[in-house]
């Protein structure tokens, strides 16, 4: 048995770690199964589709962008996601 990862996972490990956190919540999977491939969408758009806050998207639109899952794109505020 491995016992050296009992207190923390390599470093190399860490970007998987933050893909699959964020993958863990229905709703943030709900946003990224909400992209065309190569459309952008904004937060107000996500807004709309889901029964959540703007604040509540934008979290979850954090987290998201945080894993390396969205990427924010120029003005208005759109947001892609590369599948």
């Amino acid at each position: 048995m491995r016992n050296a990862y009992a207190d923390s996972i390599p470093a190399d490990w860490e970007q998987f770690a933050a893909v699959f956190s964020a993958l863990g919540d229905s709703y943030r999977q709900r946003i990224l199964l909400f992209f065309e491939p190569g459309e952008r969408l904004t937060i107000k758009q996500i807004a709309d589709l889901l029964p959540l806050s703007r604040t509540a998207v934008l979290h979850h639109v954090r987290v998201l962008r945080s894993a390396g899952l969205l990427e924010q794109q120029g003005r208005p505020r759109g947001l892609s996601h590369s599948q």
